[in-house]
């Protein structure tokens, strides 16, 4: 059994990162997105070889069943992030009015 400790410790650098809030703002998510897309774009021959290797996939089946699929989705979500985001204004409860009340969409 191997050492879990490492990914232990990522996991609470994760956690703690996101109770931050610095993962809310739209800056940074669009960031990450754009990240993402260009570590596919300059690692793309290391992908289709690891996909090779595992899946025995080859180059042009690599790209339109993985790393171009992943890029498209990426650039869809790049497109609809602000609208995502956008809180929605919802009915508020009659005992609280005339209070108002909105959802604001947040990953778990």
């Amino acid at each position: 059994m191997s050492d879990q400790r490492p990914i232990q410790v990522h996991m609470q650098a994760l956690r703690y990162t996101f109770r931050s809030g610095v993962t809310r703002p739209l800056e940074w998510r669009t960031i990450q997105l754009q990240q993402l897309d260009r570590m596919l774009t300059e690692c793309e021959t290391e992908f289709e070889e690891a996909l090779a290797v595992d899946l025995g996939k080859s180059p042009v089946e690599a790209q339109l069943t993985e790393i171009g699929f992943l890029r498209t989705e990426i650039a869809y979500a790049l497109k609809h992030l602000a609208t995502w985001m956008k809180p929605e204004r919802v009915p508020a409860p009659a005992v609280v009015q005339p209070a108002r009340a909105w959802v604001r969409p947040e990953p778990l």
